[in-house]
Formats: C-alpha cells, structure tokens, sequence
C-alpha cells in the first residue's frame, strides 16, 4: 500500500487543523526544520532565468516559503489548512494565501488549475496524509513540464526508530524509504529528476541553545550534527 510493505507499522490519522493557533504558533518559533530543503530550491530557481509561479502546498504558516524565495514573492502563492493560513495571511498580508483542505483532492485542483504554477513545492507534507496517493495523483494533473519538489523523512535514515514504524513523530501518519519512495513516485507516473538527502533541520551555531543540544549529542554518542534524514525528490509530469 502507498508503495510500502505490507508489514509496515503506521500512525493513527490526528488532524490538527482545529482552529488551535498554539500548534502553529509554536512551530513558527522554532524555524529550524526543513531549511537546508528550502535553501537548495532556493538556490535552483536562481540558476534558471524563466519566468516562475511557485505553489508551496502544505505552506504552513509560510515563514520559510517568504523567508527563502523572497525575490519571487510577486509569483509566490501559499496553499494550506485555514489555521495555518490564518497565521500566515495575519503575518505577511500581500501573499496570495489560499485555502485548501489538502485531502479533498478536488478543491485542491481546482486550486492549481486556477493559479497555473511551474514549480510546486510540498515541503514534508506527504506524511501527514491519510491518503497521499490521491494527493499525488492531483500533481500528476498539472500541465506538461512543471517542477515539483517533494520532501519527506527518510525511513532508513531517521535516527531512534525501527525501520518498520511507526514514526517516532505521531503526526506522520507514515515515512518512506529513500527506495520505496524512488519507486512509488516512478510507479505512479512521474518524471524523476533527482533524489537528494539533507539535514532535517538548519543549525545556528551562536545559539546557547542549538550549542548545548550538540554537546548533549556528543555525549549521548550520536553523530554531529544529525543524520541525513530529509529526502528531496525533484519531479516533472
């Protein structure tokens, strides 16, 4: 199922969209995850000169989409839940923010056939889903010659957890690993352009705080920093 093994153990479905700002608020304070994910799209999109309507699905509360594709913030729409998008439209009024149940496939289509994107990003988004095939099937939709970028953890490389599930974290419903991912995404239709791995998070090594968790790395015998563990897949239809 989904491209995994049948064996395989997974989370029980928790939404989190009701209407409690504390989870987003709290996730907003801490700006650390996924950034080395954003930086290279970042750096991609600068190396090509055409013209760019980027879609960030699954946008949150949108700090790091603002944050890192700044120049394109004219082209730049943010699709999510109305909790996230509330917090998001709140803090920076002039993006275009849209909302958008991620699981009903059919609004979220009309969304995309309405904003005409080039270059998609679902940022660790498929996790969260009951149903990503459905989801994923909605990408297949977009017009010829479109970039999607997906990330999501790497099973086989997220540290503290059995290969065979559940996640460590409750609100993955389910992880892939970097073969199964390969595989599901190729099976279901896509192009497959690249597969990268990354840190899952970003570090600021001036933080007291960022310090401190390090030493208790080292102590606790672990690599420094963490394990590549955030997997890329770069797409095209």
């Amino acid at each position: 199922m989904y491209g995994m093994s049948n064996n395989y153990k997974v989370n029980e479905v928790i939404s989190k969209d009701t209407g409690q700002r504390n989870y987003w608020q709290k996730l907003t304070k801490r700006d650390l995850w996924q950034i080395p994910v954003y930086k290279y799209i970042s750096v991609e999109m600068d190396k090509d000169s055409s013209p760019k309507v980027i879609m960030e699905i699954g946008c949150g509360t949108g700090q790091k989409g603002v944050k890192h594709f700044e120049k394109y913030l004219n082209n730049y729409i943010g699709v999510d839940q109305p909790s996230g998008i509330l917090i998001a439209s709140t803090n920076f009024p002039k993006i275009n923010w849209v909302i958008s149940d991620l699981e009903n496939t059919e609004n979220l289509l009309e969304v995309i056939k309405f904003e005409k994107p080039n270059n998609i990003l679902c940022v660790d988004v498929i996790e969260h889903l009951a149903d990503p095939e459905s989801f994923l099937k909605v990408l297949l939709s977009v017009k010829k010659g479109t970039k999607i970028n997906i990330s999501t953890p790497a099973r086989e490389s997220v540290e503290d957890q059995s290969i065979d599930g559940p996640p460590r974290n409750p609100l993955h419903v389910r992880e892939w690993t970097s073969t199964e991912l390969l595989d599901y995404l190729s099976n279901l239709g896509f192009t497959v352009i690249n597969q990268l791995k990354f840190l899952p998070r970003g570090y600021n090594f001036l933080s007291p705080k960022e310090l401190l968790r390090l030493v208790f790395r080292l102590i606790s015998g672990k690599k420094l920093p963490d394990e590549k563990s955030c997997q890329l897949v770069i797409l095209e239809v």
